[in-house]
């Protein structure tokens, strides 16, 4: 499992998933268990409600009334948060995946160095059956 393969799967914009996999890789180089949870910041949730908003609106008539307008402008901020809120869990369901798979393959190699190691040690430790111990006589003249 690779991570950019794992980001891929998700269905954000190139740009974020860029963002996600500098994420991911800095969460598993840190010691620090806490992620961000929240992936978008204010500014770039209110681009987007601006631009679900303008869209919303460009199809309605021009003389429509500013209370239309604001409520259009609710559901539209109320849509855009509730699909934000999915796309971050996604975000953060991949990062855990992505975690758990590298805490697992580190376990892994551990193991294999240790148990391939292992072998070497106890040949070195039964050398010494090998070799039995001369013994040394005392000639006195």
């Amino acid at each position: 499992m690779a991570i950019k393969k794992e980001v891929a799967t998700l269905n954000i914009p190139e740009s974020k998933k860029t963002t996600v996999i500098q994420k991911a890789i800095r969460s598993l180089s840190n010691t620090s268990t806490s992620t961000p949870k929240n992936h978008f910041t204010s500014v770039e949730k209110k681009r987007i409600i601006q631009e679900n908003c303008y869209q919303a609106l460009k199809g309605q008539s021009s003389s429509m009334s500013d209370a239309a307008k604001r409520q259009i402008h609710t559901q539209v901020a109320t849509q855009v948060n509730s699909k934000l809120k999915i796309v971050n869990q996604d975000i953060n369901a991949t990062i855990a995946k992505i975690k758990s798979f590298a805490i697992n393959e580190y376990g892994k190699a551990f193991t294999k160095l240790y148990s391939h190691s292992i072998v070497f040690v106890l040949l070195s430790a039964f050398t010494c059956f090998l070799f039995p111990e001369k013994k040394v006589e005392n000639n006195k003249l």
